[in-house]
This record gives C-alpha cells, structure tokens and sequence, in this order.
C-alpha cells in the first residue's frame, strides 16, 4: 500500500494480507454500526409515531371538551339570564307584598292603639260617672213603649204608696231570700202592679241579659285557653252552664206568670242594669286578651321578617 500525491489511499497489490484484513474487519464493525444506527432510528420513528398519535387524540378530546365546555357556557348564560329576569320579578313581588304587609301592619297597630284610646277613655268616663250608663237602660226601652208610658203613669202619681225597700237600701244582686218572684207574690193594690204584658216583657230582658252573660263568660273562658294553648272546658266550649260556676255568674231565672209590682220592677231593672255592666265589662276584658294576642302576633311576624332581611 502506497500514498500518492493527491493523498488518496491507493491499494496495491503489494499491500499486506493483514491490512486488508484490518480494513474489512473495520467496514464490518461500521456496517454493524450503521444497522444499529439505523434500528434505534427506527425506533424513535416508531416512538415519535406513537407519540404524535396519542398527541393527536388528546388534541382532539380537547378539542371535544372545549366544545362541550362553550356550549354548556352558552346554555349557563342562558339560564343565568332567564334566572336574573326571575328574580327580578321576584324582587318586585316581594317589595310589593312587603310594602303591603308593612302598611298594613302600620295600619293594624295604628287602630289597636286608637281603639284602646277609645276604651281607655270610655272606662275612664264610666268610672267616673256616678249613675249607669244611659245606653244600658236603653236596652230595657227597646220595643216596650207601652210598659215605659205605664211607669211614667205610676211616677205621676204623688200618693202611690211604695212599700218594700228603695232602690239605695237594695244589696247588689238579688239575695234569694228576698227574691223578686216573693214580692211578686205579695198583696198589693191594683195601682202597685204593672200589666201582665209588661211584666212579662221585663222577665224575657232580663232573661236575655242572664244569657248574654253566660255567653259571654263562656267564650270569654274559651278565648283565653285557646290563646294559652290550653284545652277549654266542654261545658263553657258549648255555653252551658254547670255547676262549678262562681256565684258572680249569672243564676238562671225563675219564670212567674203573675204580674210584678213596682218595687218588683225596679229590682229587676236594677239588677239588669248591673248585670249588662258586667256583660260589658266580660266583653271588654275579651276584647283586651284578642288586643295582647294580636300585638304579641305582630310583634313575632315583624320580628321573623326583620331576621328573613338579615339573613
């Protein structure tokens, strides 16, 4: 082997069998070489392959997903828009039905507080008044013109003897030794008694009144175990009298045919002027626990409606 000028190798057949040896051994080795080369490029083609492929399918679910993810934006906004005009219209609702409310809540206590003016001022007047009202008596003359001429027939006459116990001297109530059905009874003169008509008229007020007082009393009971939560008895739930009732209650009216005289007649107008004082008087204690009950109601629902604000 020889090197020439232009320094190219130049095999001559002088060259040695170990060199050529040396050489094909050394293009062997590159050819190995190059056939590993070229498997692990292979290889990494393959890998890039793979790769590009699964980049591609998440690309493509991305892709997907982001899709999916703006059109369920646009049906949130929708939504979002549709809820926004619902509340809205609820907000007005409720402003309006709160406006309504708080008026008339304003309202309510407005009347409570001008109503208990008026019956504070009436039970002031009332107590201090030294006779009975005038609309209470008037319930007595309701329909009995002709029994109001005859008394004042009676009062016209100066000589009319009026034996028995004036109206100053008479107890409260009527004691039941002394009842109005024995005087009844008694001998008087023609001029002492009132007409049979009239008689019976004052015996059927009276009894109304003792009626209306037992309603009243009843009820009166009722309102206020139902305001406390508490059961109400059965007899004054169906307004019957029982036997456990107090004797400021009223007590059931004997009937008597007979006609009443005058002393007659004035106890049974005094003792139901007293009795409607005291209807009056179960009516207006009723009145006031409905007042409390209702102020009290008020109060709890402002109350509730202020905490629903803060919340």
């Amino acid at each position: 082997m020889m090197a020439s000028t232009s320094g190219q190798l130049v095999v001559t057949p002088t060259a040695s069998t170990s060199t050529q040896q040396l050489m094909a051994k050394e293009i062997v080795d590159k050819e190995v070489e190059i056939e590993r080369l070229q498997s692990q490029l292979r290889r990494c083609y393959s890998r890039m392959e793979s790769r590009q492929v699964q980049y591609d399918e998440e690309v493509n679910a991305f892709r997907r997903e982001s899709e999916e993810a703006k059109t369920q934006l646009t049906r949130l906004k929708a939504r979002l828009s549709e809820l926004e005009s619902e509340c809205g219209l609820y907000r007005e609702k409720a402003s309006a039905v709160e406006a309504a409310r708080s008026s008339a809540i304003a309202s309510s206590l407005e009347k409570i507080a001008a109503q208990a003016l008026k019956v504070d001022a009436a039970t002031k007047l009332r107590s201090g008044s030294a006779t009975p009202r005038g609309d209470g008596i008037s319930l007595f003359a309701t329909g009995s013109s002709d029994f109001l001429g005859e008394l004042g027939d009676f009062k016209d006459i100066p000589s009319t003897p009026r034996t028995g116990v004036s109206l100053s001297n008479l107890p409260y109530g009527v004691p039941k030794s002394r009842s109005t059905n024995q005087l009844a009874g008694s001998r008087v003169t023609g001029k002492d008694q009132l007409s049979a008509s009239s008689s019976q008229m004052i015996r059927k007020q009276l009894a109304g009144i003792l009626e209306c007082r037992l309603l009243a009393k009843c009820l009166k009971d009722t309102a206020s175990k139902a305001i406390s939560d508490d059961a109400p008895s059965v007899n004054r739930l169906l307004g019957i009298r029982s036997d456990s009732m107090s004797e400021s209650e009223p007590e059931p009216l004997i009937v008597d045919p007979n006609p009443m005289t005058l002393n007659a007649a004035e106890r049974y107008l005094k003792k139901g002027v007293e009795d409607l004082m005291r209807l009056e008087k179960d009516l207006n204690s009723l009145r006031e626990k409905f007042v409390e009950y209702y102020q009290k109601k008020i109060a709890d629902e402002l109350k509730e409606d202020e905490a629903c604000r803060i919340q």
